[in-house]
């Protein structure tokens, strides 16, 4: 029998499974065997019932699988006709319960695609469910006391519950099948299976927005490295002024980093050879321009070496810099500050 190995994860994309072709008439001669892992490591799904699924059209087709190694964490599945009865292309999926009640599912792999090619005989007719002779025994042994009782007293109430009681599992069963997109954000129901677009809406309503990176107010949403990364560049710039940008200087270099509404400042640099000290004299080398200038003036660190002594200057509101000239002649600055700006951000 051809045998069709796999990996499914209960929790990443099946993307390295190739597309599986099956000939109509092959029903009980396909094997699907699969090893299921979670975060890429065996899943231990001991006791657990394993059910085989796929979904044909509208209708999800279910069938128990028998061959289970839980010590290896692998299940085995020789396809029935009942996922043959379409020509096409279908999904399918492992899933997990307690018991062999359809509302008892726990978990399951997630997707992956079979085809079917067509054979020699026609399309079997499309039914809600497709059924076999070992399911109609296994229901009329579950159910035989009840229709006994019924025929004998020839009151039919009790059948009219028991469907009733029926259809409602049915119900359930569709609830619990696939997670809505409200149960996907929220991440709260315990009954309910996740598609993988499911899974991506929930990825996304646990993603931060950029504008709950910027405002950080958020303490629940995520940020994958990518996105910080990326919130970083797109709200940190930087502007370098060298020797040529500056006035009143014999040369040097200042730096402005803006970080959201953030400014600091450093640099160093020499005054003129002509430079002088008395009356308090000052130089201005640079005027901050716009996206940088200071809400209010702030005091601007100059320390001077040749003094062994730490003097300050202030960066005014205006973008003006002005710093002390603390000696005659040419000597070297070293300037730090940091301000807040509610200028606008430049891009």
């Amino acid at each position: 029998m051809p045998k069709h190995k796999m990996i499914l994860s209960t929790t990443e994309p099946n993307n390295n499974i190739p597309l599986i072709r099956i000939i109509q008439d092959d029903k009980n001669s396909q094997i699907f065997e699969a090893e299921i892992v979670e975060e890429g490591q065996l899943l231990d799904f001991d006791s657990k019932v394993v059910f085989f699924n796929a979904q044909i059209g509208p209708y999800k087709v279910r069938d128990k699988v028998e061959t289970v190694y839980y010590d290896s964490s692998r299940v085995s599945y020789t396809l029935i006709d009942a996922f043959l009865q379409k020509v096409g292309e279908f999904e399918a999926w492992f899933s997990f319960a307690d018991s062999e009640e359809p509302e008892s599912d726990l978990f399951s792999t997630m997707r992956f695609n079979y085809r079917v090619l067509p054979g020699i005989r026609k399309n079997i007719w499309e039914g809600n469910y497709f059924w076999d002779l070992q399911e109609l025994v296994e229901y009329y042994k579950r159910y035989k006391s009840l229709i006994s009782s019924i025929v004998e007293n020839k009151d039919f109430s009790g059948l009219i519950d028991e469907l009733s009681e029926i259809d409602g599992r049915t119900n359930q069963l569709d609830n619990f099948a696939t997670a809505s997109k409200t149960d996907a954000e929220q991440g709260i129901a315990t009954n309910k299976f996740m598609t993988p677009q499911r899974v991506t809406q929930q990825t996304d309503a646990r993603l931060a927005t950029d504008e709950e990176a910027k405002l950080g107010v958020n303490n629940t949403k995520l940020m994958t490295p990518e996105t910080t990364k990326n919130f970083y560049d797109s709200n940190k710039v930087t502007k370098h002024f060298a020797t040529g940008d500056l006035s009143e200087v014999k040369y040097g270099n200042i730096y402005l980093a803006r970080m959201g509404d953030i400014v600091i400042m450093h640099g160093a640099m020499t005054t003129l050879d002509d430079a002088v000290e008395k009356n308090n004299n000052t130089f201005t080398p640079l005027v901050i321009p716009d996206g940088f200038k200071p809400t209010v003036e702030t005091a601007v660190q100059n320390y001077v070496p040749a003094m062994f002594n730490v003097y300050f200057g202030r960066a005014k509101v205006d973008g003006s810099l002005e710093l002390k000239v603390a000696m005659d002649g040419s000597h070297y600055h070293n300037i730090e500050s940091s301000w807040t700006t509610a200028d606008e951000f430049p891009r």
